[in-house]
């Protein structure tokens, strides 16, 4: 009787830690879980991060350059009014002092 409560206690004991081990397993397996969707979160931001960055490199560039056509083109029509506003004043005969006749 003695061995076989024994056995019975064994048993028990047996069966309270294989309990255990699969509370421990369950429990690694959801913080596995829970790390890995972290980790997949972080990398979505890095990668939406990047690719934002990426695009307002790709947009500076792109004002920059119709910016700077812009101001070719101020240039330019200020060079074309000197240049009217010169041959205006040249062509009525006015002459600046020290400019030959």
């Amino acid at each position: 009787a003695e061995a076989k409560a024994e056995a019975k206690t064994k048993a028990l004991a047996d069966k309270a830690a294989q309990l255990e081990v699969k509370k421990a397993a369950k429990l690694l397996s959801k913080a596995a879980a829970a790390a890995t969707a972290k980790h997949d979160k972080l990398v979505a931001k890095q990668t939406k991060l990047a690719a934002s960055a990426a695009r307002n490199v790709e947009s500076k560039k792109e004002w920059n350059k119709k910016n700077s056509a812009k101001k070719a083109k101020e240039r330019e029509a200020l060079e074309e009014e000197k240049a009217a506003a010169a041959k205006l004043l040249l062509g009525n005969g006015f002459r600046l002092p020290g400019m030959p006749r």
